[in-house]
């Protein structure tokens, strides 16, 4: 959550990538209101049965987990 825009857009990720470097990446390409503000590393993704990615469970780690 967010007190000015209602919701933070946080890129939650894995892999060699380091936070510092994700941040940079999107700063070049993705448009200012479209860019993430908060940055979370995982070792893996959260999976759902079928295989994909748990959104429920992203969502969480975002809001509990903060900037990284």
């Amino acid at each position: 959550p967010d007190p000015t825009w209602g919701q933070k857009v946080t890129a939650v990720f894995a892999g060699a990538l380091d936070a510092a470097a994700l941040e940079r990446w999107c700063r070049e390409n993705i448009s200012t209101p479209l860019r993430p503000r908060g940055f979370v590393k995982l070792d893996r993704l959260p999976r759902n049965a079928m295989g994909k990615p748990d959104r429920p469970a992203l969502k969480r780690l975002a809001q509990h987990r903060g900037v990284e």
